[in-house]
């Protein structure tokens, strides 16, 4: 893809006959309180499996998201990150239901970065040397001493190793409007279903990131 720079693997799997909202729904309903939803990006889908079958916020063991920017400091527009512009709608549906939401935002992301391909990976497995070429690629292109903010695997981090993290309870919003805020998202914090990543150990967190990456 044109955005990583660099070609990937082919998939070995294909297509599903199933629309995606279907998916998540039968995987779900299938394991209750087994399955954890890693949700990266827009939550189209997500909310649509919601809105199929209200059960699957209980279904769920938690919904780990990446998205919004609670502090204010989008990375698309001044108020807003990139999955809760391109549908905030779908954001704000998931955000205020009743799943056990661990949210991993641009606030929390901005403490986790890299300055060159070799502070994360090596050269030893294919995920080290794949993620080299697409970090090479990227640096490449920037200006010297730009940071590379691992939002991402950050979020997969908050999923496998929550203990390297602090959170606070808060009722989460996100802007539908069509103004300039669209897509922003709020915090109130003391109370709510969504936890907050508010900080992270950010060393352990990539070395974290980067055991995986080595296998």
């Amino acid at each position: 893809p044109a955005a990583l720079g660099v070609r990937l693997p082919s998939p070995r799997g294909r297509p599903r006959a199933q629309r995606a909202a279907e998916y998540i729904a039968d995987r779900l309903g299938g394991r209750p309180g087994e399955v954890v939803v890693a949700a990266l990006g827009p939550l189209t889908n997500v909310a649509a499996a919601i809105r199929k079958e209200p059960r699957v916020t209980q279904w769920a063991r938690e919904i780990v998201i990446m998205g919004g920017a609670v502090g204010g400091g989008g990375n698309v527009t001044p108020h807003a990150e990139f999955n809760t512009y391109n549908d905030p709608e779908a954001a704000d549906y998931v955000l205020s239901s009743d799943a056990n939401i661990t949210l991993v935002d641009l606030d929390v992301c901005s403490q986790v970065y890299v300055q060159g391909s070799g502070e994360l990976a090596g050269e030893t497995s294919p995920s080290e040397r794949l993620t080299r070429r697409i970090l090479d690629r990227w640096f490449a292109s920037r200006p010297e001493g730009e940071r590379y903010t691992l939002c991402d695997p950050l979020a997969i981090v908050a999923l496998l190793r929550p203990e390297l993290f602090s959170f606070r309870r808060a009722s989460v919003a996100v802007d539908a409007s069509d103004t300039e805020r669209r897509g922003a998202t709020s915090a109130s914090y003391g109370g709510g279903k969504v936890r907050v990543a508010a900080d992270v150990q950010a060393r352990a967190a990539r070395e974290a990131m980067a055991a995986l990456l080595r296998g």
